[in-house]
């Protein structure tokens, strides 16, 4: 019985993780490009000074 929560919630937390892995890599691409999102400017060029 317990399975069939289990199994849902792990699937569900793969998903989750593949989707901020993949928003992570966006911001980290608009960021090179110049143009991050406007209301985390600031931030994702913090982050890239800190990664290089």
């Amino acid at each position: 019985a317990l399975g069939v929560y289990i199994i849902p919630l792990i699937t569900i937390a793969i998903l989750n993780r593949k989707l901020f892995n993949s928003i992570r890599l966006l911001e980290r691409r608009s960021a090179e490009y110049n143009a991050p999102l406007p209301t985390k400017q600031g931030k994702v060029k913090q982050k890239c000074k800190q990664n290089k």
